[in-house]
């Protein structure tokens, strides 16, 4: 195994930039996130936008509709933002608007996912406001 600065040298680059990403996040619109032991890491804040549930709803279509009635998409972009920040706290890594990447991983839905994604290019617009870097 290489190191990295053997790695880099292969590159031919004097340098390298690292990224904080998370490529296994459930929205609220996935069922998974509401049930058992995943729901119980959430943070109170999540838990109260976030009602638990006991089974998975047989109507998995309405059920994404009604958990994007139940925690608008902003809100929870809100709170990934929050979760990334207290991350980075707590590894010293600065704060900054270019350094985290999330992969949204809905197994049985996609209205929620869809609209988180239209909610954050949405921010694009006013670069003040993107606290994420965002790629196509």
């Amino acid at each position: 195994m290489r190191t990295n600065r053997e790695f880099l040298k292969s590159l031919k680059a004097p340098t390298a930039s690292f990224y904080l990403c998370d490529f296994h996040v459930h929205s609220p619109g996935s069922a998974d996130t509401r049930i058992g032991d995943r729901f119980d890491v959430l943070s109170p804040e999540e838990k109260q936008l976030l009602p638990k549930l006991d089974d998975l709803p047989k109507d998995l279509a309405a059920y994404d509709k009604q958990a994007v009635a139940d925690c608008p998409v902003g809100n929870f972009y809100d709170l990934l933002v929050k979760r990334r920040d207290n991350i980075a706290r707590a590894q010293g890594i600065s704060e900054g608007s270019d350094w985290a990447f999330l992969a949204i991983t809905d197994h049985n839905v996609a209205e929620y996912s869809a609209g988180l994604s239209q909610h954050a290019w949405s921010l694009i617009t006013d670069a003040r406001k993107l606290p994420m870097r965002l790629e196509r």
